[in-house]
């Protein structure tokens, strides 16, 4: 399978967010309220997304509520709800563990659980070797946090 410029971009820019997200994450449980760091948090997610939202629409004239409809709404609302989730969830872990063994079990740990979900409500493909990728990470994960 080929991989296409524009999944590397997207992919490197992921990391780099996550980067910045766990190691302010982990600044942050030293010296601050998760309570207000979480809403710093969502604050700023929800003016940079109004940004592009605007770019978007008035710049590049996409239609930015195309497909809008309750069931997109609804599943934005549970995304929101997961997201709120790691905030504090992810904050704590840091605070009370090592931010490796955190950070490699938020990782492993959401593969694992999400590669069983896209397999068993979406019939996507498990393959033998993503199976052992898989294994490989459980047991990456119980090494580390050891």
């Amino acid at each position: 399978m080929a991989i296409s410029p524009q999944w590397l971009i997207f992919a490197v820019l992921t990391v780099l967010g996550s980067l910045t997200y766990n190691v302010c994450s982990k600044l942050a449980t030293t010296n601050s309220n998760i309570f207000i760091f979480a809403f710093l948090i969502t604050l700023s997610s929800f003016i940079l997304t109004s940004i592009y939202v605007l770019v978007a629409h008035y710049g590049f004239k996409i239609n930015v509520t195309e497909g809008l409809n309750a069931k997109g709404v609804a599943i934005g609302v549970a995304a929101g709800i997961g997201v709120t989730l790691i905030d504090i969830a992810f904050f704590f872990a840091l605070r009370y563990g090592s931010a490796i063994s955190s950070q490699l079990f938020w990782s492993v740990g959401g593969t694992a659980a999400f590669t069983l979900a896209m397999f068993l409500f979406f019939h996507e493909s498990l393959t033998l070797t993503k199976a052992f990728g898989i294994l490989f990470g459980i047991a990456s994960l119980i090494l580390v946090t050891l």
